[in-house]
């Protein structure tokens, strides 16, 4: 493919990760298309909205009913993450720009099909980070890394926010949450 890589679980680039959502719902939405970027943890909010079910758990995914009725792009970050080949990717996109951390780190359970000979068939990418303008380049060519280290910092940020962020659906912990790790120690759940 365009970044020397095949199948998917290889990298994070639009290759990948830029598939369409098609919603199905003619009773309830209008027949258009959004250019609106969305992600998976966008769904679970969006299908209780559509089946007017009660939520009482913080979800940190956007109901994208609003970005139908209104036609409106969302100007809110887009995170990925993720690997089945090599090393873990993490990234961010906001505002037409794309920033892509390679960890380095090879997860445990990433796939290794082919053993030794896996490095030749899916790309080995050098730790640190790329940043894309998705507007202008679509397609990822151009690292714009060196040239916009402001917009860099600032999406690092993001990521890094992204990464400390406790589980998306899961109810907020009000207290101490080491009371709370100490319950859930004297009921048996965690030793």
């Amino acid at each position: 493919w365009e970044h020397n890589g095949s199948e998917h679980g290889h990298c994070q680039y639009n290759e990948v990760l830029h598939v369409p959502l098609i919603i199905k719902y003619s009773s309830k939405l209008p027949v258009k298309r959004i250019k609106s970027y969305v992600q998976l943890l966008d769904l679970f909010p969006t299908i209780l909205s559509l089946s007017r079910q009660k939520n009482n758990f913080y979800l940190k995914g956007r109901n994208l009913i609003l970005n139908v009725k209104t036609n409106s792009p969302s100007n809110e970050e887009i995170f990925f993450e993720g690997i089945g080949f090599g090393a873990e990717k993490k990234g961010v996109l906001k505002n037409g720009w794309k920033l892509i951390e390679n960890t380095g780190v090879k997860n445990e359970n990433a796939l290794d099909l082919f053993d030794t000979l896996t490095k030749y068939i899916y790309p080995e990418h050098k730790k640190g980070f790329e940043l894309y303008n998705i507007n202008q380049d679509f397609s990822e060519k151009h690292n714009l890394i060196n040239e916009y280290p402001q917009i860099a910092k600032r999406l690092k940020i993001y990521l890094q926010l992204f990464k400390e962020s406790p589980s998306y659906y899961t109810k907020r912990i009000r207290g101490d949450p080491k009371k709370k790790l100490d319950d859930l120690k004297s009921l048996g759940y965690i030793k």
